[in-house]
């Protein structure tokens, strides 16, 4: 009783500290949120999650399939109470080599008519060596079970090193603390650092991702961030090296580059710099995972992030090929009781599919086209 109270108490709590924090500049909004975090006050929101959401992917255990987007946890200090809002896996960074500080302020903006974001944060972090020892504190005091993805990413630190030398030496770190992370990822698609999204147009590309898994070591679980606006030529050919490199899943989609000359909205703000997120994204988003989905016959693990919302947006990039979803900007908008009410309608949505397990909607379009055109002919 006293804990329902308490639940009752902390989600009329939160409701309002939504609005008030929406009532500050973004990045201070989200200073203050950090700092509420730490402070470790909030009720464990988790409960029951119901057996269809659980799945087995990239051979861990996900007890339901909504995970956090990284750029919101950058540096691995909040990590217990984002747990406890029930989120089925979490993943921090983006973490660079050195310290950065990012670029120049203001650098991210609410378009709240579109419930949207764009930022150009430009990856500030506190550097490799700080966020390790945030992660390795965490684990040592309090071990969650569910499944932690170390997102890390390149920007040019205050020394003479080619970027090669950069990933050798952040990926020689991180590899340090794979008893800690349960998959690491490649950000080679950030539109808010220069050259931050090169590396999936680069010849360099391959010689890469086969430095990173000699660093990391095959037993290590590594992904790659992708862009939205891909075309299928260059999709197809960067899932052509990816495979030769035994990366073992993708994340579809990074943010949307907008520029004064390419935006994709209107509106307030919609002419800054940055990287677009929220729901302008998620049809761009969606699209991209059904046709590496196609391209890869279903057997590279997706994560779908991009203008998920609500249970439907969640089920909607599942049954386009995607195993797990990630939020970020619905995450923003709706306050942490997203979660719970994204597993409660992806789980009403799939019994009423006749799904017993997630595992059978995820590519369900596709399965169906097929059943479809064999039926026709």
């Amino acid at each position: 009783m006293m804990h329902a109270f308490r639940k009752l108490f902390f989600r009329l709590l939160s409701h309002i500290s939504k609005h008030i924090l929406h009532l500050l500049p973004p990045e201070s909004s989200h200073a203050l949120a950090m700092w509420g975090l730490r402070q470790d006050l909030m009720p464990d929101l988790r409960g029951h999650c119901d057996k269809c959401l659980f799945q087995n992917i990239l051979n861990r255990d996900f007890p339901n399939p909504i995970g956090l987007a990284a750029g919101f946890d950058k540096n691995a200090r909040v990590m217990r109470p984002l747990f406890k809002m029930g989120f089925g896996f979490v993943e921090v960074g983006t973490v660079t080599l050195f310290p950065q500080v990012g670029n120049l302020k203001p650098r991210l903006f609410r378009l709240r008519q579109h419930k949207a974001l764009i930022n150009r944060m430009g990856l500030n972090n506190v550097g490799v060596e700080a966020f390790s020892s945030n992660i390795e504190s965490y684990h040592l005091h309090q071990d969650e079970g569910r499944p932690l993805g170390i997102n890390f990413g390149y920007k040019a630190g205050p020394d003479n090193l080619t970027a090669r030398e950069h990933l050798d030496k952040i990926t020689s770190q991180i590899a340090k603390f794979k008893e800690y992370g349960d998959y690491f990822i490649w950000n080679i698609s950030c539109p808010n650092v220069k050259g931050g999204r090169d590396k999936q147009f680069s010849d360099e590309l391959l010689g890469d991702l086969k430095a990173i898994r000699d660093n990391l070591g095959d037993d290590a679980t590594l992904l790659v961030k992708l862009a939205p606006d891909l075309t299928e030529e260059t999709l197809n050919h960067l899932l052509n090296t990816l495979k030769n490199c035994a990366v073992n899943g993708l994340i579809l989609t990074n943010t949307l580059p907008n520029t004064p000359e390419t935006t994709w909205v209107d509106g307030q703000h919609s002419n800054e710099t940055g990287g677009l997120s929220g729901a302008p994204l998620k049809e761009i988003s969606t699209n991209l995972i059904r046709l590496t989905y196609q391209l890869t016959e279903g057997k590279l693990p997706i994560i779908g992030v991009g203008g998920v919302s609500n249970g439907a947006d969640a089920y909607e990039k599942i049954r386009a090929g995607a195993s797990l979803i990630q939020i970020y900007t619905g995450f923003i908008y709706e306050g942490p009781w997203i979660v719970e009410r994204i597993k409660q309608e992806l789980t009403q949505l799939l019994h009423e599919d006749g799904y017993a397990s997630i595992t059978d909607a995820v590519g369900a379009d596709h399965h169906q086209s097929n059943n479809l055109k064999t039926a026709k002919s």
